[in-house]
């Protein structure tokens, strides 16, 4: 809520989110407006970008990566993988 204490501001990540709002923003200001009883609250959006929390490239996974991560949270998964013969590299 702004200092004035009418003013809604929503912050959102992308354009898409905005559309969206923007769609939904006379349901949402009747429903804050009746919520809280004031007629004079306005919602205002802001586009933020989300700052990522790791400095590192982005990485695209192959299969294998994926399962050696899902190997190392569940290491019955090899086995399995053995036993049945599966090949995650299809």
């Amino acid at each position: 809520m702004a200092s004035d204490g009418t003013t809604v501001i929503v912050k959102i990540a992308s354009l898409a989110a905005k559309k969206e709002l923007d769609y939904h923003r006379s349901d949402i200001i009747n429903h804050f407006r009746r919520v809280l009883l004031n007629d004079d609250l306005v919602l205002d959006c802001v586009i933020e970008q989300i700052k990522s929390t790791s400095t590192a490239a982005k990485k695209i996974y192959t299969r294998k990566d994926k399962f050696e991560k899902l190997v190392s949270k569940n290491k019955y998964l090899e086995e399995l993988k053995n036993k049945l013969g599966l090949d995650y590299d299809l």
